[in-house]
């Protein structure tokens, strides 16, 4: 097959797959395979009405590693064409974070051929857009508390907007202060990465279809949100920053993005294993929690 880089330009017809075939799931999402080339190397290949994705800088001598495929037709049929793909490069089929619905597709049409397991660090949380907007649920009520502090605190000099492309200049400079004040963690390295993906959405804002709000407190820039659509039910949060010097601040942008959302669920991506964070996630009480999988071709033995 001809992988190709992504481009600005690939964008509808790839957002044609993912919003029918994509569960809903972040790592299809169209701004996250553009702007993060530099880590993934996603690469490209439209086939037999089939949408193939390579991860190019992941393959290995002995795997070749792609996402799941996306169409409508023969998994066999797609299976088959991957399969020729791997050999012709001498290696053997690598899924990277199969969704818990493509792990039963292999296992229907190439049975015993994969072998892997649940990868619960990448798991997606993916929660009722409406739900936390309101705040509803017992469970929720540090989250309201939080609010009412930031609120009663900081309410009278903040103001959120949506984003323009007109705001993009001042939240690069807030960005800019929010990586001084993390430079120290010991994450740093994915922080930069994340911080080159982010400035690249930015450049690209309007073409990759972003939208998101940024608050302000006393006319400067002390959070944001951006994201995408990934389908018509499903809003992805791609990037979140806010100044942790302001109370509640995080779980304020949380309700304000979600009540500038037009979509039913939310998908907030994965932890990544970081426990404060999972910890975080999962007192919102996600309505999904796509399971993920790393599935290996296992070798024939001869």
């Amino acid at each position: 097959m001809d992988f190709r880089q992504i481009s600005l330009g690939d964008r509808e017809r790839i957002e044609q797959y993912v919003s029918r075939y994509g569960e809903n799931s972040c790592q299809y999402s169209f701004p996250a395979m553009f702007c993060l080339q530099s880590k993934y190397g996603d690469r490209i290949c439209e086939k037999e009405g089939w949408l193939f994705i390579l991860r190019s800088s992941l393959c290995g001598e002995r795997y070749r590693t792609y996402l799941f495929p996306l169409g409508g037709g023969s998994p066999e049929q797609a299976m088959r064409l991957l399969e020729d793909d791997a050999r012709e490069h001498h290696a053997l089929i690598r899924f990277e974070t199969a969704t818990e619905g493509q792990k039963r597709i292999l296992d229907r049409c190439c049975p015993g051929r994969f072998a892997g397991s649940e990868e619960r660090d990448l798991a997606e949380y993916i929660y009722s857009r409406e739900r936390i907007a309101a705040q509803k649920g017992s469970y929720l009520q540090s989250r309201r508390r939080e609010c009412r502090i930031f609120r009663r605190e900081f309410g009278a000099a903040a103001e959120v907007s949506a984003v323009v492309p007109g705001d993009i200049p001042e939240i690069l400079r807030f960005q800019d202060y929010w990586m001084q004040q993390h430079w120290n963690d010991p994450d740093r390295d994915e922080l930069q990465q994340e911080d080159e993906s982010i400035r690249i959405a930015f450049s690209n804002y309007t073409e990759l279809g972003m939208s998101g709000i940024v608050l302000r407190i006393d006319g400067t820039v002390r959070g944001y949100s951006i994201g995408c659509r990934v389908s018509p039910d499903c809003f992805d949060e791609r990037n979140e920053k806010c100044d942790i010097h302001f109370a509640g601040i995080y779980s304020e942008v949380k309700q304000k993005t979600a009540a500038a959302a037009e979509t039913c669920y939310l998908n907030w991506e994965e932890d990544l294993g970081n426990p404060g964070l999972r910890s975080f996630k999962m007192t919102y009480k996600p309505e999904i929690l796509l399971k993920k999988y790393i599935l290996t071709e296992v070798p024939t033995v001869e």
